[in-house]
């Protein structure tokens, strides 16, 4: 049986291009966020700790967030490959011309994408629940 290649186009590595600018982008703006959060030094104790709950929240609701929308991502990409036995799935756009992969490997990630997804949702969960259940205990 002959290989069977999925092409590049133009358009994908204009798209990888841009990804990888995008992630420079957002290591530049981790490297300097926590210069621009800096907790201010003339607030007063009742004062820094409302800003230290509200930011806590935002990050338990952010991480919900993401959790959530990677494990719908994982579960509808797992679910389209057992319909399609195959990886990269038909249509799917690929930064470079990659082979196609059939069988038992392929269940093998469709699987292990499940998995992830439970698991992500369950992060998810786990993260919305996180404020209201350890406010009282991390900021008394």
């Amino acid at each position: 049986m002959k290989d069977e290649l999925v092409r590049a186009s133009p358009a994908s590595r204009r798209k990888r291009l841009l990804f990888v600018v995008g992630i420079g982008v957002m290591a530049l703006a981790c490297w300097k966020l926590p210069g621009l959060l800096a907790l201010p030094t003339d607030l007063s104790q009742d004062g820094a700790l409302a800003l230290a709950r509200d930011l806590f929240g935002k990050l338990c609701f952010f991480m919900a967030s993401v959790a959530g929308i990677a494990a719908a991502w994982s579960a509808v990409t797992a679910w389209r490959i057992l319909r399609t036995p195959q990886w990269p799935l038909p249509g799917a756009l690929v930064g470079q011309d990659t082979l196609i992969r059939r069988g038992r490997p392929v269940y093998f990630r469709a699987y292990g994408l499940l998995v992830c997804a439970a698991v992500l949702a369950a992060l998810a969960v786990w993260a919305a629940l996180l404020p209201g259940r350890f406010v009282a205990v991390l900021f008394p």
